[in-house]
């Protein structure tokens, strides 16, 4: 599995643009897969019609669409080493975004990136996030797009060596 991200308003390697929103390229499956969550979400959502988990390529699914005002899907890898989730700005709830998908699989979260949601929150509301993933069993976790740098940091405090950076250029392989 290779993952690159090359659409996010954090930058991890110079010469990459950064803007608002959260894009990568999932490679190393049977087809390579855009997931791409664009500047426009009513666009997005309207050309995808998922209700529930649905089996993209072998190995790769999507939570369907979640949440009540801004619905969105997040994408599910699985991996030898448990489960990927990757999220574009987790609107429906980024725990309950992964109590979902514990309800559909499993197999033990590995890693969880993406946008969490989670820019303005008080610090004690994210550690408690962050007390959830653990409870949850994430090994490692990289916070991005809407996350905020309170949350980054704050994750990469608790999670060390665990936290994975993320920004427009990074890959990240298994």
């Amino acid at each position: 599995m290779k993952i690159t991200i090359i659409y996010d308003n954090y930058q991890y390697l110079p010469g990459f643009e950064t803007g608002w929103g959260f894009s990568c390229l999932v490679q190393g499956y049977k087809k390579t897969l855009l997931f791409d969550t664009g500047g426009d979400g009513r666009l997005l959502l309207s050309n995808i019609e998922n209700d529930e988990m649905d089996l993209i390529i072998p190995g790769i699914y999507t939570t369907g669409r979640l949440g009540s005002s801004i619905k969105e899907q997040s994408l599910i890898l699985k991996t030898a080493r448990g489960l990927v989730v990757v999220t574009g700005c987790a609107h429906p709830g980024i725990v309950n975004i992964l109590n979902t998908i514990r309800n559909e699989f499993s197999d033990e979260f590995f890693l969880v990136f993406g946008g969490f949601h989670l820019g303005g929150l008080k610090s004690s509301a994210v550690k408690k996030i962050v007390a959830d993933f653990q409870n949850l069993g994430v090994k490692k976790a990289g916070p991005c797009h809407c996350s905020g740098d309170q949350t980054r940091k704050i994750f990469e405090k608790i999670y060390k060596k665990d936290f994975i950076d993320i920004g427009v250029g990074a890959v990240i392989e298994d």
